[in-house]
């Protein structure tokens, strides 16, 4: 499930939802009007390595903490401590805005 949600889930459909809508946002157009969506997924297309870097390596070290060593108990409260560490980097580097690459 890790592999699938890191490899899979992450670079197919987070990330693509993250730009296309943060692209959206910015330029205060739908998806589907005046390239929004296909200036998003460039600049996804520019970033990629470096957000799945990112992203790894703060999930993948998290994931085998809380299911190696974590207690049942204090599970979801690590894995919401990780993300949210996660979106603190990804603001960093992301919340701006960009030009297409």
């Amino acid at each position: 499930q890790v592999a699938f949600d890191q490899f899979v889930h992450v670079p197919a459909l987070f990330f693509p939802c993250f730009y296309v809508l943060k692209e959206s946002v910015e330029s205060e157009s739908l998806p589907w009007r005046d390239g929004t969506a296909q200036r998003a997924i460039d600049k996804y297309a520019g970033n990629v390595v470096d957000d799945m870097k990112d992203q790894l390596s703060i999930f993948l070290p998290g994931a085998l903490i809380n299911f190696g060593l974590m207690p049942l108990w204090l599970r979801t409260p690590w894995v919401a401590g990780v993300s949210f560490v996660y979106t603190l980097v990804l603001s960093a580097k992301r919340g701006a805005p960009q030009q297409a690459t």
